[in-house]
């Protein structure tokens, strides 16, 4: 009985895919060989499928500088603290940004604007800067053309 109490009992870090959690699936085989002994085994591993959610914050932890991949997943847990990083670049709940793009088209531009980002310059022809709502981030994060967003620090 005590075998299967410590089997029970076995702690295991959390899977992640591009540091979101993700749930795993399979079996894990423990034989006690002897008192001190203990053989472990994982057979049929497999991740399983990831919601809407986890998508969309491995989506944005491909896409999103750190400071802004912060203010994003704040934003969708409706978590309104903020952080030091956040006076850089954040105002009330505007957040200024760099768009670093794979391509500049006037569809794409169009697409930008009509998610709410604000242009207000552009540098080295494939980087838009503006300002944003911080709930709108998720938008911008869609756009296929849209390769990495960073902060706009003044």
């Amino acid at each position: 009985m005590s075998a299967e109490k410590a089997a029970r009992e076995w702690k295991f870090a959390p899977v992640e895919i591009s540091g979101v959690p993700v749930k795993i699936s399979g079996e894990i085989i423990f034989e006690f060989v002897d008192a001190k002994t203990i053989k472990l085994a994982v057979d049929k591993m497999r991740a399983m499928p990831l919601d809407d959610n986890q998508k969309l914050k491995i989506s944005a932890s491909e896409k999103l500088h750190i400071w802004v991949f912060d203010l994003f997943e704040r934003s969708l847990d409706n978590n309104s603290k903020t952080t030091a990083n956040d006076g850089k670049f954040v105002k009330g709940k505007t957040a200024y940004l760099q768009i670093q793009l794979t391509e500049k088209t006037s569809d794409v531009v169009s697409k930008i604007k009509q998610s709410g980002f604000d242009i207000s310059s552009e540098k080295n022809g494939k980087t838009l800067i503006g300002k944003i709502k911080t709930e709108k981030i998720k938008d911008l994060i869609e756009i296929k053309q849209v390769k990495y967003i960073l902060p706009a620090i003044n």
